[in-house]
């Protein structure tokens, strides 16, 4: 193999200003697949992230058209918390995937993959190109795929 291609680093992610030429991320949990999406972002580096515990997210969607949606979705929930309270509820739907319940499942998928979608464009807003690809073995869990940035 090729020695000191590699090197690990203990720090937050958003905290790390060594050398990049790569963002790996494997179940990186909540908010840390933002932060490494992010991170690749800055560096205009490639990158792949395989996202874990969405249901930690506390943020807002990027997407225009979610946080639409969500602002508009139920009154309760928009008005009480806001669109990041309803993009958490979201997010912790989107966690659910364990459920034993068929319909449960699938709705977490659907959430799961809103999520997810919005974490891919607000990637593709930063210039590069991305791709949610499906890993199969994995219960349907999607994995951000970036190819180039422009």
């Amino acid at each position: 193999t090729h020695p000191g291609l590699v090197s690990g680093w203990v720090c937050l992610i958003q905290e790390y200003d060594g050398p990049c030429e790569a963002v790996v991320s494997l179940h990186a949990c909540g908010g840390a697949s933002d932060a490494a999406l992010e991170l690749a972002a800055r560096r205009g580096v490639p990158f792949v992230v395989s996202p874990c515990c969405v249901g930690k997210l506390q943020r807002k969607p990027r997407l225009c058209w979610l946080h639409e949606a969500l602002e508009a979705s139920h009154p309760g929930v928009g008005a009480a918390a806001g669109v990041e309270g309803a993009f958490a509820i979201l997010a912790s739907c989107a966690d659910a995937s364990s459920a034993a319940d068929a319909q449960i499942w699938a709705r977490s998928g659907r959430a799961k993959l809103l999520v997810e979608q919005d974490r891919v464009a607000a990637a593709c807003e930063a210039g590069g190109h991305c791709e949610l690809l499906e890993l199969g073995a994995t219960d349907g869990a999607e994995l951000c795929a970036f190819s180039e940035y422009h």
